[in-house]
């Protein structure tokens, strides 16, 4: 039904250079990634919602 994707690991510069930039671009990516997975999980919630069942905390945009 859905893939997996992995959670983003940061860029081998990051880790040579110790950019702050660098590590706020990593961080971001990490908050879109989970907020990628919350959102699909949400997918999942709103299906079993339209098959019926009832008492889910679905988000509805």
């Amino acid at each position: 039904m859905f893939e997996q994707e992995r959670k983003p690991l940061p860029d081998v510069a990051i880790l040579q250079q110790n950019s702050e930039e660098g590590n706020r671009q990593h961080q971001r990516n990490k908050d879109e990634w989970g907020q990628r997975g919350w959102d699909k999980l949400n997918d999942v919630c709103l299906w079993f919602k339209e098959q019926g069942v009832e008492g889910l905390p679905c988000k509805v945009d």
